[in-house]
């Protein structure tokens, strides 16, 4: 019996030895195989080199770079679902390595998956205090999917955090604009390009979104002052942002009562956007009320219809013009088109129809 229990012992020892070098064997080939994957690869061979590491992960699936480089490979070969599978992979056998983490993390971003990469780069920002582009990215990453989620209050804080961090984030700046202009406070508006202007004194979208909240908040003479200043750092090529800002300048002026000043901006601003329908409209407008060169306001306002023919507004100041030329019948049909286009007509254009139908009955009446 003891010789019996002395060969059993003898024969596990042996198979235990078996497995073992078995085992390092495995491992042996796997590491060669990666080796030479490598040495294809600065070759610049490599869908071999790509043959040949599947062939290593198939002898050891746990390799960590293994994984990492054949993710590699997918990307290359524009394969993204099995490059993320691969990343993946690889940051599940060595979940501490910097670089596994930050190349999924942002392979997630590419791919839409904000939810996914935005702990990663958390992570990484805490591990890594040194490095600012982790935490960057996970603000940014962050505030993107808070908007996605209708949550435009936390989003800011994030933005916010990045231009405190950074004074010169422009695009956390913008994005702070767009929060602001879709929450429609104009307080805040004021605030942002106010803040901004500091750090980006040349960016015309500031001093624009600066100077219509001046106009909400009945600011007109700063207004004119921030659209002037805005206006002089326009590129001369952006024609059309360089005619928007006319056009409120223009606007200003004959608020003030400056109606030569007024009437060269709107030309100004029509010289560099002939179709900038908002500045033909008020043009035209404001040259009816002072019945001053009725045949060019007649033109703008057409113009303005032709482009815009379901506008009430439009249709309004086109009638008004007429009514002011004397082509009453015309007016008539204008401006009750204007009624009919708007689900509740203004005050000025009930008063602008009664005063059509009154000039139409007092014309028949004097025939």
């Amino acid at each position: 019996m003891r010789k019996f229990g002395l060969i059993i012992c003898l024969v596990f020892f042996c198979n235990a030895l078996w497995a073992e070098e078995k085992n390092y064997s495995e491992q042996f080939r796997a590491d060669s195989l990666f080796i030479e994957s490598l040495r294809l690869k600065y070759q610049d061979d490599y869908e071999e080199a790509f043959e040949v590491l599947l062939q290593s992960a198939a002898i050891d699936s746990t390799s960590a770079a293994t994984w990492y480089e054949l993710a590699h490979y997918y990307l290359l070969f524009k394969e993204n679902g099995q490059a993320l599978t691969a990343l993946e992979k690889s940051h599940y056998y060595q979940p501490d390595n910097q670089d596994y983490k930050s190349e999924l993390a942002e392979l997630y971003y590419e791919l839409q998956q904000a939810d996914k990469a935005i702990p990663l780069y958390q992570e990484l920002a805490q591990a890594y205090p040194g490095k600012p582009e982790y935490a960057y990215y996970f603000h940014r990453l962050k505030a993107a999917y808070l908007l996605s989620q209708g949550e435009p209050a936390k989003a800011k804080a994030e933005y916010l955090t990045l231009t405190k961090s950074d004074p010169d984030d422009i695009f956390a700046w913008m994005q702070l604009l767009q929060i602001a202009l879709k929450g429609n406070n104009s307080t805040e508006v004021y605030a942002v390009c106010d803040s901004a202007l500091m750090q980006f004194p040349e960016v015309s979208e500031f001093y624009f979104y600066k100077g219509m909240s001046c106009l909400i908040e009945k600011k007109s003479k700063e207004a004119l002052q921030v659209f002037t200043a805005g206006l002089a750092v326009v590129d001369e090529e952006d024609k059309v942002i360089k005619s928007s800002f006319l056009e409120q300048i223009a606007d200003l002026y004959y608020q003030q009562g400056n109606k030569k000043k007024a009437f060269e901006a709107f030309d100004q601003s029509l010289e560099n956007n002939p179709y900038n329908i908002s500045a033909l409209n008020n043009y035209a407008y404001y040259l009816s009320l002072l019945k001053e060169n009725l045949d060019k306001a007649e033109r703008m306002a057409a113009e303005v219809i032709k482009q815009q023919p379901d506008n009430a507004t439009y249709l309004d100041t086109y009638a008004w013009v007429l009514f002011q030329k004397g082509s009453y019948s015309l007016a008539k049909f204008y401006i009750e088109s204007a009624i009919s286009k708007s689900r509740e007509p203004s005050t000025e254009i009930l008063e602008h129809h009664k005063a059509i139908l009154k000039a139409i009955a007092k014309a028949a009446k004097n025939n």
